[in-house]
């Protein structure tokens, strides 16, 4: 029986017979990392030891019946199993091997030896049995190795770890342990090094822990260790702490052990490594890291006599990494770690859970498309700065460009209504900062004469003449086109539809983020100094009620009058009713002759808008094309609502646009220069219009080249699981799109690919169940706290932002999911985060709505005030009102009031 496997001997055996602290010496010291010299006491020698004593049938029976929760009992239990181990004989022959291997570590001298217990199933998975196992330093002598193993074995045996793997689930019939014997290093300084950080999961650092002499110190708790942060890519030192250090432990003078002393105030107060032994460390924590295939390493290091040697490295657990770094990887300019960054931003225009595999494309698209414009206006300072940046499935924007684009773009007079995304309390300096206008007019000055489709109306007629152009290409190749494809015409394929949607943006952009800005800004303005009539809605109505229909308008003007011709036929009704999905509806309408006139228009109204009818804008989201329960819930809700038409909405927005129009207008018109005031408010709205127009029209060509990417993706993701490259068929979501090339062309490791899947997909579902909400702001990678002003200080009654006028009270139902929006039922008010086109149909059952994202133009504010619903902007709202509960919504006010918590 093979008992001894030295580090140098051949072969790498598995996990099970050296655990997992030997393997992963034996792997380093294979690979030739200074590792000290040593060998494993296998798994087969204790499981003989075991055999041979008797004790299987004592330790199961000792543990079985005992009270894992009676901690008095569990110790007795096991302190029985540890003596019998104690006493018990070694299998034949096992000292002397031992002593052997142990002289062998020597040149004619005994030698001080760690002897380290290597569970099987130490660091897998989620279990953890690092520090619940006993390790002894500095032993010396073969018999006191002997003995150590002996302690190591019995060690598997304190309450801890019996309790652990009791409350693990793992069988006490399997529990084995390898014991690992190394030379000691009579370190000078030693430690631990990290190479990932485990407390703010940042792959793209290393931290490293260091004190004087052996680094027992510092596993043992007994320091306060220094504290290095290394930048992984150079190694240089960004930051470091020096900690008390205040004890040290060194090898024992005389005999085996160690032995505790005071460190001199003079080394407490220095760092115990410097920064080039700190970058020879990091070299070595990046190569081991390349040999355990890219997952984060835990590593003991000790430095003696000038020389680095590593003890041990072992995963690290307890973390949940998730590589935001790599999916940041399309970014050139630098991460500031003093840059504030916003979610509200998202929330106005990135709404929903995001994928890694949808911002690494839509990220760097709105990078490389705002790069273009920011140069072409002269904004230099803006085109090198980071401006996206990725956190836990969601996305944040950069505060400090927000700051500087809109200091360059508007007069402080103007730019006071565009500073929402800022922290409340940069908002007052950001507003009255210097504005330059020679920087300005040189921006409008290159616009002109650099471009030919920029512009404020050129830039809304090369949109519509880009949408006319490109049509086709947005929408095509099909799915089964796409599968016809080389996978290097498909990568071909989805760079091409990256290309067009940047190109796309460049135009588009403009529009919303220069002149629809500075428009609405002028608007308020003229109203605050011109207005004096008692219309408090009076900007609402102006911007409701477009003078031409839209495309996304017309898209539920067609879903209504589908629900219409469904309401002509009682059958059909009937069908819908007990349905209890849309595959099953839908196959059901089909077959009844009934139903043929909607099942005709369904197809022409699938075939206009079955890319659309999504919750939010990332890839993962279904469409109405790819789920039929989608259109299902929507036509059920529209049928139950029997509400007016969209259309008879329109009338009266419109007519009681026209009516405020002619208002306003009469009455700067009795103003001194009325008629130019007149003239110069007109214009004003009227760009106003054509701007929310093009808004509503754009947005579908936008989602067809989505979809179209999408289309490609799947594809891509269908491949890599028929492949086996992939564990399940929507793991290429949770990866970045250079992730999924290297996965595909074989540059990556397996391991490190499902470590990146598990991990990105289990905080990708804890945002879906809202159970994780983003923090608003951050500084670097960490949470700012920031009070989001929605506290009145009475109890139940929130003070949020009024988006559509009116007040009503009714039942709070709190929707998460677009898939859930069958909970929602007659009168009651919807809680959500944010709505996009897929929520339109439960507008026609709603009594009010709270949203926790989005302004005066969000796509639900729009079409609340289109329903002539009370809608209100609360941060927070999900958490702060409970589900069931009755409350009153004032729009006119911002505030939401809990009246009773009774469902």
């Amino acid at each position: 029986m093979n008992y001894i496997h030295a580090f140098t001997d051949p072969g790498t055996p598995e996990r099970a017979v050296i655990g997992g602290k030997g393997l992963g010496l034996v792997r380093l010291a294979a690979a030739g990392v200074r590792v000290p010299p040593g060998f494993v006491v296998t798994t087969a020698s204790y499981r003989d030891f075991v055999a041979e004593n008797g004790l299987s049938e004592e330790i199961d029976g000792l543990v079985r019946d005992v009270d894992h929760e009676d901690a008095e009992a569990l110790t007795a239990a096991t302190r029985q199993i540890q003596e019998r181990i104690a006493s018990g004989a070694l299998p034949g022959g096992l000292d002397e091997r031992i002593a052997k291997a142990y002289s062998a570590l020597g040149t004619g001298e005994e030698v001080y030896v760690a002897v380290r217990s290597s569970g099987t199933a130490e660091d897998m998975g989620d279990a953890s049995f690092a520090g619940l196992y006993d390790s002894y330093l500095d032993i010396r002598g073969a018999e006191d190795v002997v003995d150590a193993v002996r302690r190591c074995w019995a060690s598997l045996w304190t309450p801890r770890c019996a309790a652990y793997r009791k409350r693990l689930g793992f069988d006490h019939r399997d529990a084995e342990v390898a014991v690992v014997v190394q030379q000691m290093v009579a370190a000078d300084t030693a430690g631990v090094l990290f190479t990932a950080n485990p407390l703010t999961e940042r792959t793209d650092e290393y931290v490293v822990n260091a004190s004087w002499g052996l680094g027992e110190s510092i596993a043992s708790g007994i320091v306060t260790p220094d504290e290095l942060i290394l930048d992984a890519a150079t190694l240089a030192v960004k930051r470091s702490t020096v900690g008390s250090k205040q004890w040290r432990i060194d090898r024992a003078a005389a005999g085996s052990g160690t032995s505790k002393t005071a460190t001199t105030a003079q080394d407490a107060a220095r760092r115990c490594l410097d920064d080039a032994t700190a970058a020879e460390l990091g070299a070595q924590g990046r190569r081991i890291l390349e040999l355990c295939e890219g997952i984060p390493q835990d590593i003991e290091w000790a430095v003696s006599d000038g020389e680095l040697f590593i003890l041990q490295s072992r995963d690290i657990t307890g973390a949940g990494f998730l590589w935001e770094e790599d999916i940041e990887s399309w970014q050139s300019a630098p991460d500031d770690e003093e840059t504030v960054w916003s979610h509200t931003w998202a929330e106005a225009f990135w709404t929903g859970a995001v994928t890694p595999l949808f911002y690494s494309v839509r990220g760097r698209e709105l990078r490389n498309s705002d790069e273009r414009l920011f140069t072409l206006w002269g904004f230099d300072d803006l085109a090198k700065m980071r401006r996206f940046k990725y956190r836990r499935n969601t996305v944040y924007f950069s505060s400090d460009a927000d700051r500087i684009y809109y200091r360059n773009l508007l007069p402080a007079r103007l730019r006071k209504h565009s500073l929402d995304n800022l922290p409340p309390d940069w908002r007052d300096e950001a507003g009255a900062a210097r504005f330059d206008p020679a920087k300005a007019a040189r921006m409008y000055a290159r616009v002109r004469a650099l471009t030919t489709d920029h512009g404020p109306l050129r830039t809304i007629k090369s949109v519509y003449r880009f949408i006319d152009d490109r049509a086709a290409e947005a929408n095509s190749p099909s799915a089964a086109e796409l599968r016809l494809l080389s996978d290097h015409e498909l990568r071909k394929e989805i760079a091409s539809k990256i290309k067009l949607f940047e190109d796309y943006l460049t135009v588009l952009r403009p529009a919303f983020h220069v002149y629809a800005t500075t428009a609405f800004a002028i608007l308020r303005e003229l109203l605050a100094a011109w207005y004096d009539g008692d219309n408090p809605y009076v900007f609402q109505d102006l911007i409701s009620g477009l003078p031409k229909r839209t495309a996304m308008l017309q898209e539920q003007v067609d879903l209504w009058e589908l629900a219409a011709e469904l309401r002509r036929s009682s059958t059909v009704v009937a069908l819908l009713e007990k349905s209890t999905n849309g595959a099953e509806f839908f196959a059901a309408v089909r077959e009844e002759p009934a139903g043929a006139d909607f099942c005709s228009r369904y197809d022409e109204f699938m075939a206009a808008h079955g890319h659309r009818g999504h919750q939010d804008r990332d890839l993962w989201y279904p469409r109405r094309s790819e789920d039929p329960d989608i259109d299902f819930q929507s036509l059920r809700s529209l049928v139950a609502a029997d509400s007016p038409s969209p259309v008879d909405n329109e009338h009266r927005l419109v007519a009681k646009r026209e009516e405020v129009t002619a208002e306003v207008i009469e009455r700067i018109r009795a103003k001194p220069f009325g008629s130019i005031r007149a003239e110069l408010f007109k214009a004003v709205l009227d760009y106003i219009h054509r701007f929310l127009v093009l808004r509503d029209d754009e947005r579908p060509f936008a989602d067809a080249i989505t979809m179209g990417k999408k289309r490609a993706f799947v594809e891509l993701g269908r491949r890599l699981y028929e492949r086996k490259l992939i564990d399940d068929p929507d793991d290429f979501y949770h990866l970045a799109e250079y992730e999924l090339y290297d996965l595909l062309d074989g540059r990556v490791s397996r391991k490190l690919v499902r470590a990146k899947v598990r991990n990105r997909r289990a905080v990708f579902d804890k945002f879906i169940a809202r159970s994780e909400i983003p923090a608003d702001y951050l500084r670097g990678n960490t949470p700012m706290e920031v009070d989001d002003g929605t506290d009145t200080g009475l109890e139940g009654t929130f003070a949020g932002v009024g988006m559509s006028r009116g007040s009503v009270t009714g039942t709070a139902r709190i929707v998460g999911d677009l898939r859930d929006i069958g909970r929602v039922r007659r009168g009651e008010i919807l809680v959500c985060n944010s709505t996009d086109p897929g929520w339109t149909p439960v507008f026609g059952l709603i009594s009010g709505l709270i949203l926790e994202a989005g302004g005066m133009l969000s796509h639900g504010a729009c079409l609340s005030r289109e329903y002539g619903l009370p809608a209100v902007n609360l941060p927070g709202a999900m958490q702060k009102i409970p589900d069931g509960a009755t409350i009153s919504v004032n729009g006119d006010t911002g505030r939401v009031s809990v009246v009773t918590e009774d469902d």
